[in-house]
């Protein structure tokens, strides 16, 4: 487990600074694709969000160390959450096989997003088994609290080779199901590795 230590720190991020500009949805708007400037991967996303520039994470544990970022969907004009999709990219520092898969998401991921969920007064569903872009992941549901909103989140995480990805789907708790998860699962299923 000492090759997974690395990323332990790492792991707790949150979303943060992602700004208070408003948007106007259009509701007939196609889906947009997204590619990572880095060649990491590509997705696609509902037409009536947008990209959101501005983003940032830190690490709960007083680091301020940058991770790769990109968030898509709308932010809530109550709050400034955003109600959409981010994908984190975090490196690892080693190689993750796929023999080693289950065992880091279930060793090392699962513990990490129920401290974060912990750490944002919230409670974390039993993780589930899924896949993205033909690797096997791990699905988190979060009920929290941000900004002094009830936020929704669905967190899906994996690694490939020495990145750590996570996309995360969020919205108001109350309107997760209309305003963000088809959106979320577009996103899920159109996402692929390299450009």
């Amino acid at each position: 487990m000492g090759r997974f230590t690395v990323v332990a720190a790492a792991m707790l991020v949150v979303l943060a600074g992602c700004g208070d500009d408003s948007f106007e949805a259009d509701q007939t708007a196609g889906p947009q694709r997204y590619q990572d400037p880095s060649g990491l991967f590509t997705m696609e996303y509902p037409g009536e969000w947008e990209e959101i520039p501005g983003l940032s994470s830190e690490t709960q544990v007083g680091s301020t160390e940058r991770v790769a970022a990109v968030a898509v969907g709308l932010l809530d004009t109550r709050s400034g959450n955003l109600i959409g999709a981010s994908v984190e990219i975090q490196d690892i520092g080693s190689v993750i096989g796929d023999a080693d898969q289950r065992a880091f998401l279930e060793e090392i991921v699962d513990p990490l997003m129920e401290q974060l969920a912990a750490a944002a007064g919230g409670s974390a569903a039993e993780p589930e088994w899924t896949s993205v872009a033909g690797r096997e992941a791990r699905r988190y549901l979060i009920d929290s609290v941000v900004r002094g909103q009830d936020l929704r989140s669905e967190t899906t995480a994996f690694a490939d080779a020495d990145r750590f990805f996570r996309v995360t789907c969020q919205a108001p708790a109350d309107r997760f199901e209309d305003e963000a998860a088809a959106g979320c699962a577009a996103v899920l299923d159109t996402f692929a590795l390299g450009g």
